[in-house]
């Protein structure tokens, strides 16, 4: 059985953290695809065209589930994923930190927050009056309410594993994800740190986020 609340593999975390860089760095595992467009040559030499096809995009995707934050995005202001959330009380299609308080098939309860590492941490803390920052990570919390975002019908979430030797994650959807018994956190609830990946308005994945 995995036990709740017990840090992952202390040695291990220390070390890959260490590997990160300030901007999510070369473990870092959020990444997008971008659109790609092509258009059809005529099949003549009439003045018939094709119209261009286009696919959707950008995409969010985690990829390889791992414990360094996403990259900041173009337009993060130096934040993790896609940097603090609009005051707007929806979330666009991005990567967006924050705390799942609550989780049903049909989405989440969402404490949206700003999230920063490395150096970046360091700036955002000093902005706000903190020198002595004990962790290479600084939250921030902008919005005073949680808010409602719906999920995808095939949505997954990717949980911590300590149950073992080395790192791993466990995949489960999101009717299965609140009740299951193990995991590194309580998840969700008050301490579930994760990254909403969203696309098309929907999550499509939610990814667990390890804070030291």
């Amino acid at each position: 059985m995995i036990s709740r609340g017990v840090p992952v593999l202390p040695a291990l975390v220390a070390l890959v953290l260490a590997g990160c860089s300030g901007d999510g760095g070369p473990f870092a595992t959020s990444t997008t695809s971008e659109a790609t467009t092509t258009t059809a040559m005529p099949a003549s030499t009439t003045t018939t065209t094709v119209p261009p096809t286009t696919t959707p995009g950008p995409v969010f995707v985690v990829g390889v589930p791992g414990l360094c934050p996403p990259d900041p995005l173009p337009g993060s202001d130096g934040a993790n994923g896609s940097g603090c959330p609009p005051p707007t009380g929806s979330l666009p299609d991005g990567i967006w930190f924050g705390k799942v308080l609550q989780a049903t098939p049909a989405g989440v309860r969402f404490d949206p927050g700003c999230f920063f590492f490395g150096d970046a941490a360091v700036a955002a803390a000093a902005a706000d009056g903190i020198t002595d920052l004990p962790s290479p990570h600084y939250l921030r919390n902008p919005l005073p309410d949680s808010m409602e975002v719906p999920a995808a019908e095939d949505a997954v979430a990717y949980s911590i594993d300590n149950s073992g030797d080395d790192l791993a994650f466990i995949t489960f959807s999101l009717d299965e994800w609140p009740a299951q018994s193990g995991g590194y956190t309580l998840c969700p609830g008050e301490g579930c740190a994760v990254w909403l990946h969203v696309n098309g308005g929907v999550i499509t994945e939610i990814l667990e986020q390890y804070l030291p």
